[in-house]
């Protein structure tokens, strides 16, 4: 028995879930329709291009929705759950833009950060001798340590 043709409505739908970022066996389940249906549709030239569309359109939105959550937050939020609430929206909105965007999610200056972090601890370690001798570091020598929390050793040693 041959299945009829997708509707205006389920490509539609098809479009949005493409931009929205689900698999092909996702959407197939979602609409009732074979994954291989939904693959055909989605590599077609016309598809593509509205899915690049639609995917614009949601960054936009999601940009504005975090806009709004954040400007929502007033002084006397902050002191209330709702303000952490709306903050941590307002950071998925803006990952989910990112995302739809195509740019990077990750907060590459926290990274860098603990990369340098590392390399600064590896050195004091060595120049201590420390490192071969399975001895410890005192964290306070550390000039230029921003902060790394203490470990359950740390605090024992002290």
């Amino acid at each position: 028995m041959a299945r009829k043709q997708l509707t205006t409505e389920e490509r539609e739908r098809i479009k949005v879930l493409l931009a929205e970022g689900l698999s092909y066996s996702a959407i197939g389940r979602a609409l009732g329709r074979d994954h291989k249906t939904i693959a055909k549709v989605a590599t077609e030239p016309d598809m593509a291009i509205a899915v690049l569309d639609k995917k614009k359109e949601l960054a936009d939105e999601y940009e504005e929705l975090a806009r709004r959550m954040l400007t929502s937050i007033k002084d006397d939020d902050i002191e209330r759950i709702s303000a952490y609430q709306r903050t941590l929206s307002a950071a998925v909105s803006t990952d989910k833009m990112r995302l739809l965007r195509g740019e990077s999610t990750e907060n590459v200056s926290v990274i860098t950060a603990l990369i340098q972090q590392a390399k600064n601890y590896r050195k004091a370690l060595e120049e201590e001798g420390s490192l071969l001798s399975g001895g410890t570091l005192d964290r306070n020598k550390l000039d230029d340590d921003p902060g790394i929390p203490p470990t359950q050793g740390d605090l024992q040693d002290s």
